[in-house]
This record gives C-alpha cells, sequence and structure tokens, in this order.
C-alpha cells in the first residue's frame, strides 16, 4: 500500500505537523522517509522520500533554507 503525501498527513502524529514547502506535490507518492539532520543532506535524499527536520542546522541561514526546500 502507498501513500500520498496529503494521505500521510492526514495520519497522527503527522496531522498535528505543518508542511513548510512542496505543498504542489501533495499528490506525490511517499516511497521512504528520512529525518534531515546533516548538513550535506542533498547529496543523499531520494526520489519519492519525505523528509522531516528541525531546521536547527539551517536556522543561521534562512535564505538557504528557502532555496534548498524549494
Amino acid at each position: 500500500m502507498h501513500l500520498t503525501v496529503e494521505q500521510a498527513l492526514a495520519v497522527y502524529p503527522l496531522s498535528e505537523g505543518k508542511l513548510i514547502a512542496g505543498g504542489a506535490g501533495r499528490s506525490r507518492v511517499v516511497k521512504s522517509v528520512n529525518v534531515m539532520d546533516a548538513p550535506d543532506i542533498a547529496d543523499w535524499i531520494k526520489e519519492g522520500e519525505m523528509l522531516f527536520t528541525t531546521a536547527y542546522l539551517i536556522k543561521d541561514d534562512p535564505e538557504e533554507a528557502t532555496a534548498f526546500f524549494a
């Protein structure tokens, strides 16, 4: 069974979270889940991953974060 991003966000505890980027991709299928806590995460992410982050590593550079998540 595959979930779309929108379906996954309707399930607790994800329903308590906030989608801050990628709203146009709500119908995409989630193939895997990853936690982003490394500054070089762009080298490791794969298509279809749902990413979770505290944004701690990008807190000092919001412009970089905006470019990364856009």
